[in-house]
């Protein structure tokens, strides 16, 4: 099983390994991940953006981000 990564299992593929476990975070700088049924989602803390949170906007000021 690799957790993480959102792919089925089980005898008749029921069940569902999860993207957000506390072994296996994508979401970084704390933010907070929520499952869905085929994605998740990151909630990221104030200054930072992007799909894992990666994006500080700080660095965004002088277009060092692209």
């Amino acid at each position: 099983m690799n957790f993480g990564t959102g792919e089925d299992y089980g005898e008749f593929c029921e069940k569902k390994i999860p993207y957000c476990t506390k072994e296996f975070n994508p979401c970084e700088n704390g933010a907070v991940c929520t499952d869905h049924h085929s994605h998740y989602t990151c909630a990221c803390p104030k200054g930072y953006s992007g799909q894992n949170c990666t994006v500080n906007a700080d660095d965004c000021i002088n277009h060092m981000c692209q």
